[in-house]
């Protein structure tokens, strides 16, 4: 039997195992958890640059006016390991043009 997964950003539904599902549950701590702050591949790495929910649901033309709390938002950010700390891993994250440009510079000055 299959589980469904719906991102509370953008809405999309998923289509997971039941091992897949238990997995999620288990890596997230509660079944509860798991269905306030799950969020696809696409929206973590748009939140991780930097951007809000209301640019991400403009960026990929989403309707839903759903809230999401702040606190939500810091569950789904929430590094699972050390290895995610790794500099050389980390990318520009979104900012004031000046500041980006700035950023560019070094990393290519470097």
């Amino acid at each position: 039997m299959s589980k469904k997964l719906e991102c509370v950003v953008s809405g999309k539904l998923i289509t997971v195992s039941d091992e897949y599902y238990n997995k999620k549950v288990s890596d997230f701590g509660s079944e509860e958890k798991l269905l306030n702050c799950y969020v696809s591949r696409q929206v973590k790495n748009l939140l991780k640059r930097g951007y809000n929910v209301k640019e991400i649901r403009e960026l990929l033309k989403i309707k839903l006016t759903t809230e999401i709390t702040d606190s939500i938002i810091k569950e789904i950010l929430k590094l699972k390991d050390e290895d995610s700390l790794n500099v050389d891993k980390i990318g520009i994250k979104k900012s004031d043009p000046e500041v980006e440009e700035f950023v560019k510079n070094i990393k290519l000055n470097a």
